[in-house]
């Protein structure tokens, strides 16, 4: 009786194959039944592929029957043969995949007029999904953080349709799954659930910050230069930048200790003439010239000690705080009418 039955599934898939047959035009054939003479190449490839695949079912070796039966239905999409892969899929314990093949067979529209066994396959699909999806475990992934534009979620390693939703339902098989979101800046968040038949868990992906990216630098370096165009005083140097206007700053500083030294002994020098021809400070009328240029001397000498003591300590403030390649300290320089002003941001 089983033999027959056998016997039977095969003659059904085979009148499925054979364009306009009814099955009960068929002729009943046996799982060892070659390709009709005559019949087109591709197809008696796929009948004998169909043939294989149930014999390997019937002895219980699922791994050959989806085998066969997916290269079959490759060639002839016919819902008895996918109606076979579904099954060796549930005797695998896909029992993900399986609810999605048989969902596949009954969303399938089926002419009219179409072979007996093809209509019959999208019932037993039907019946076999609704007894199935019970069994079917779902995971609720619940993603804590913004996952940004193309933001990839996968499960066991195989990427899932996913469109940035906060809150994901999937139907997966039975046992231990790994599942990880990640940003196109490569940050990621990812975790592990056991599931079991007819189960319901929940997995919580907690994403760190996102990274600051190249396309986000360069917009502020925009602003930045934007707001300088519109009469923004400030100006911040980079640490190359910096440095160098710490060496300017310490260059003019040298050069007015270098001015306020020669005015300053010029000044001395003059001073030390006239208090020998100044008794008791009361200079003659032909000294006067050396007075006013004692005075010019003394004058300079204070403005290069100002210019020199300024820029000197501007100039190795600027060196100290340059930053290097990590972030530091950041100074600014604001440009007024009332001078130049230096500010350091820690």
């Amino acid at each position: 009786m089983r033999g027959r039955c056998v016997a039977f599934a095969l003659a059904t898939m085979a009148s499925a194959m054979a364009p306009g047959a009814h099955a009960q035009e068929s002729t009943p054939a046996g799982d060892l039944e070659e390709p009709p003479a005559g019949a087109d190449e591709a197809r008696g490839r796929a009948r004998t592929l169909a043939n294989d695949g149930l014999r390997a079912f019937r002895r219980g070796d699922y791994v050959e029957a989806l085998s066969n039966f997916e290269k079959a239905e490759a060639i002839v999409p016919a819902p008895t043969i996918a109606l076979h892969r579904a099954r060796s899929l549930e005797k695998l314990g896909r029992l993900a995949e399986a609810l999605e093949r048989y969902g596949a067979i009954v969303s399938a529209p089926v002419v009219a007029d179409a072979p007996y066994v093809h209509h019959r396959a999208r019932q037993d699909a039907q019946l076999e999904m609704v007894a199935l999806e019970p069994r079917v475990p779902t995971l609720t992934i619940i993603i804590e953080g913004t996952p940004g534009a193309k933001a990839e979620l996968t499960v066991d390693g195989r990427r899932v349709p996913y469109e940035g939703t906060a809150v994901l339902d999937r139907r997966v098989d039975p046992g231990q799954h790994t599942v990880e979101i990640r940003r196109r800046d490569g940050t990621r968040a990812n975790g592990t659930v056991s599931l079991t038949q007819g189960g319901k868990s929940e997995l919580r992906l907690a994403l760190p910050p996102p990274r600051k990216s190249a396309s986000s630098e360069e917009e502020e370096e925009e602003g930045t230069e934007g707001a300088s165009s519109s009469g923004d005083p400030r100006v911040t140097w980079s640490g190359d930048d910096q440095r160098a206007a710490g060496w300017v700053a310490v260059s003019a500083g040298g050069v007015g200790l270098g001015i306020a030294l020669i005015t300053g002994a010029g000044a001395i020098a003059q001073g030390a003439d006239l208090d020998a021809r100044c008794p008791e400070g009361q200079c003659p009328a032909s000294a006067a010239a050396d007075v006013d240029n004692h005075d010019a001397f003394r004058a300079a000498s204070t403005v290069g000690w100002i210019f020199a003591g300024a820029f000197g300590a501007a100039g190795v403030i600027l060196l100290l705080t340059a930053p290097d390649d990590e972030p530091g300290p950041e100074a600014a320089a604001t440009v007024g009418p009332r001078g130049v002003s230096l500010r350091v941001s820690y």
